[in-house]
């Protein structure tokens, strides 16, 4: 933030954001993730980066909220216990008890996950915001299940660039500064199915195009 790195508290920062259909308005959070870091130190200049997440429908979100606002994201172990609140919280959602008593209604949300990119600042003396919008369809059943998870194919597509000696470089390297993007992007498309929609707008001399 204003070039500057921050902490910021998690699941705080509520900023409502407007996705192409079928998605519409969604309520987002900040979030640490590794972009913040990263992003920063390989271009130059950047003034600000961040990361929000959201569920729908929002009584996830609110779910989610109470659990930290009670405490449980607090890392420290409890005497007594021998877990932290978050480790606690970590089990707990992953059980059968947590699967009955936090289940929301899905009949009227999308079975899918949308990501959102939105780059602000200047090209040729004008003020350009780019928007770039990911759609991903979310397997439906077991015998789907792994066939468009955004995660473990990201993983996979580097590990196979890794493999046919795409990445040369050493020590710890941002997917940024490492791969190929336009190859990595078209490669994810194809694995997951993704569908994504660009849009950018020029402002300059008090008119804009898009």
């Amino acid at each position: 933030e204003n070039g500057q790195y921050c902490l910021k508290d998690g699941w705080s920062g509520r900023r409502d954001v407007e996705y192409k259909a079928p998605f519409g308005q969604m309520g987002a959070y900040l979030i640490g993730h590794g972009e913040t870091i990263t992003l920063p130190h390989y271009i130059q200049g950047v003034q600000e980066v961040s990361n929000r997440i959201g569920f729908f429908p929002d009584r996830g979100n609110q779910i989610w909220r109470s659990f930290i606002d009670l405490g449980f994201a607090a890392t420290d172990k409890v005497e007594g216990l021998g877990i932290s609140p978050m480790q606690f919280m970590a089990q707990y959602f992953s059980s059968p008890v947590a699967a009955d008593a936090l289940a929301v209604d899905l009949s009227t949300a999308p079975r899918s996950v949308a990501f959102r990119l939105e780059v602000l600042g200047r090209r040729d003396g004008a003020d350009v915001t780019s928007v770039m919008e990911d759609h991903i369809k979310l397997p439906t059943s077991a015998e789907e299940a792994g066939s468009a998870d955004p995660t473990p194919t990201c993983a996979r597509l580097v590990l196979e660039a890794y493999i046919r000696g795409e990445i040369t470089g050493q020590g710890l390297l941002s997917p940024e500064i490492c791969l190929d993007a336009q190859a990595y992007v078209a490669a994810f498309a194809k694995a997951t199915g993704a569908n994504f929609i660009a849009d950018e707008r020029v402002i300059k001399g008090g008119l804009f195009t898009n």
